[in-house]
């Protein structure tokens, strides 16, 4: 009899196994089926007994049947968590490189936007560059993928930028999963980090006319990756749920206190991490008093509403601590020039975009005035 440790292993191999071939007891030696046996049933089946005829018992068992949605089930969790930490350390990577660099920082963010905005998938960003399917992204076809997409070539510090900010263990090589991750870090959720499920292989061998093949049904269970967009009508006003900052509150560590509905919605943000969970976040924030000391103005760029042609405040909203961009339609660029870096500005804004990879907020804003 085996131990429980070696019971354990065995039920590890053969759930690796179910994973990787499909869910079907098809693809179990007897050997293997006899552990499953033995498991759910509590006996190993006797060998007189034909193969089809164990599979057809188990398949009927609703242990089995839960079991199997659990592997299902568990690998789906652990592959979103590798998700989420992929993520996590894409988004870190670009804040170390962008950190104290505004130019980096102003490219990188207009690089993410151009992206998103140009129509392609991940897997034909990734195929663009990735002209010789060798895994690795080389300088140059960063170079040629700029130029089909913008018409003109890049200057070769825009490239090294680019490779600096999106290689992740910093070797100087960009691989193409490292490229994957950085386009799930700023929305690309139908990036594959994760190999697909192989579709289930069943039992070819011949049977005799009265046999009939079973096999486990197991309840789909959403893809960990792929994630349609929230429709913002459905989504539930109370989720996620943070905890509101009184006005009067001062953080422990000095830091400003979070007191206004904008730097609760950007709180949320940036607890975020897929595209999917920021657009429902944003989905939800209304126009908002609000307040800022003006670090910069900038051109808007990339957009194509009533913002183009206009100016954009950056710095710090509502005395801190989240630095923000607020943007100005083309009607207010007198009164948006006037303004210089110090000055305290008020206006009415709501929140309109998410930079993953700056962790920014971008309002759009109205009523500007100087006080």
């Amino acid at each position: 009899m085996l131990g429980e440790k070696a019971r354990a292993m065995v039920a590890g191999q053969i759930e690796k196994k179910l994973l990787e071939k499909g869910m079907n007891l098809n693809n179990l030696t007897d050997e293997e089926l006899s552990a499953v046996a033995v498991n759910f049933v509590g006996d190993a089946p006797p060998n007189h007994v034909p193969r089809e005829t164990v599979i057809q018992i188990l398949s009927e068992q609703d242990s089995v049947l839960i079991w199997a949605n659990s592997v299902k089930e568990n690998a789906a969790k652990a592959a979103l968590e590798s998700v989420r930490t992929t993520v996590d350390s894409a988004q870190n990577k670009v804040a170390a490189v962008t950190e104290d660099n505004p130019m980096a920082a102003m490219m990188m963010e207009r690089f993410s936007t151009w992206l998103k905005e140009s129509g392609y998938t991940a897997a034909q960003l990734t195929q663009m560059l990735d002209t010789n399917k060798d895994g690795i992204i080389s300088r140059t076809e960063i170079t040629s993928m700029i130029e089909q997409m913008a018409g003109s070539q890049p200057p070769q510090w825009v490239v090294d930028y680019l490779v600096e900010a999106i290689d992740l263990n910093g070797d100087g090589v960009l691989l193409v999963s490292e490229f994957g991750a950085f386009l799930a870090s700023i929305g690309f959720e139908t990036v594959q980090l994760t190999p697909p499920e192989p579709e289930a292989v069943e039992d070819t061998t011949p049977q005799p006319e009265e046999t009939h093949t079973h096999h486990i049904e197991v309840t789909p269970i959403p893809e960990p990756v792929v994630a349609p967009e929230p429709t913002p009508v459905a989504e539930p006003v109370s989720s996620p749920v943070v905890t509101p900052v009184l006005p009067t509150e001062v953080e422990e560590d000095g830091m400003p206190s979070i007191d206004s509905d904008n730097e609760r919605m950007i709180e949320m943000l940036q607890a975020s991490r897929l595209n999917s969970e920021a657009a429902a976040i944003i989905a939800r924030c209304t126009n908002n008093p609000t307040s800022m000391m003006v670090e910069r103005v900038e051109r808007t760029l990339m957009v194509n509403d009533e913002f183009r042609g206009g100016h954009s405040l950056i710095g710090e909203l509502d005395d801190g601590p989240f630095t923000v961009a607020i943007m100005f339609p083309e009607s207010d660029n007198e009164l948006i020039h006037s303004i210089k870096k110090g000055d305290r500005v008020e206006c009415s804004a709501i929140i309109s975009d998410w930079s993953s990879g700056l962790r920014r907020a971008t309002l759009q804003g109205s009523n500007a005035r100087v006080v």
